[in-house]
């Protein structure tokens, strides 16, 4: 098949679209063929993004601005994309809010927002779309992205988001299990250090040194270098994303693939 129309005549929700991760694999399948849905909780850049998509494609992409940290977001989210395009046949959610606290500091506010963004709004967005999909019967793809700080810390003042994905990896083999009768696949990916605005500027505070600190590690604060020498970049990931959502991925489920340079194995 060319890989130009991999995905044509389906429809991606990507969630976390504005930017990042989320952004590499809207380009990526809309490269291939799909039509996009662009959803992500700041509308600055969204628009642009989809325009430029449609631009370079002949699908008609669209953009949704959403908060996932809303209970109901993820049922709205949906029935919008339905009524836009008709159908879902495949979700990337790379949505995911990162707040840094010292474990002693962390307030009850703090860990509510983040898991409520990235473990509550991703299972309901995933429980949203995967009704849509058992609906149309045709089967479907569902790729959540996590972190490798799920399983291992790397990073001090983490433990809301490091806890938040750890869920998330759970959730994701659970849902793939009770998912299989109806031929939707779920998997996760699981990022290393990746050169996108949350590492080096939320987690890293930006600055000159900031990706070399990522890159080498620093046993202070970053605990892990990247033994293949580099930072991923977004790409790296949304190849993955691609990957498991397409037709050489149809017989894996409940799994994660961790694209991370090397860092598991340190």
């Amino acid at each position: 098949m060319n890989a130009e129309a991999e995905f044509s005549g389906r429809v991606v929700l990507v969630a976390g679209a504005a930017r990042g991760i989320g952004l590499a694999c809207a380009e990526a399948f809309a490269a291939r063929g799909a039509t996009v849905a662009l959803a992500d909780i700041a509308d600055e850049g969204l628009d642009d993004a989809a325009a430029r998509l449609s631009a370079t494609t002949t699908a008609a992409n669209s953009s949704h601005q959403v908060d996932l940290g809303d209970a109901a977001a993820g049922t709205g989210l949906v029935a919008e994309i339905i009524a836009a395009h008709g159908r879902i046949d495949i979700l990337v959610n790379a949505a995911g809010l990162l707040m840094t606290r010292p474990f002693l500091e962390l307030e009850p506010a703090e860990w509510d927002r983040v898991n409520g963004v990235n473990a509550r709004g991703g299972v309901f967005l995933a429980q949203a779309t995967a009704r849509q999909m058992v609906a149309q019967g045709s089967g479907g793809r569902i790729v959540l992205v996590a972190s490798l700080v799920a399983r291992r810390p790397v990073r001090l003042d983490n433990v809301a988001y490091s806890a938040s994905k750890a869920a998330i990896l759970q959730a994701a083999t659970c849902m793939a299990l009770e998912l299989a009768p109806h031929q939707i696949t779920v998997n996760v990916v699981s990022p290393g250090s990746t050169a996108t605005e949350m590492l080096l500027e939320d987690q890293l505070g930006g600055g000159a040194d900031a990706r070399e600190r990522a890159l080498q590690g620093d046993l202070a604060t970053w605990r892990l270098g990247v033994p293949l020498g580099r930072l991923a970049e977004p790409a790296d990931q949304a190849a993955a994303t691609v990957f498991l959502a397409g037709d050489g991925a149809r017989h894996i489920t409940g799994q994660e693939l961790i694209v991370d340079g090397g860092q598991a194995v340190v």
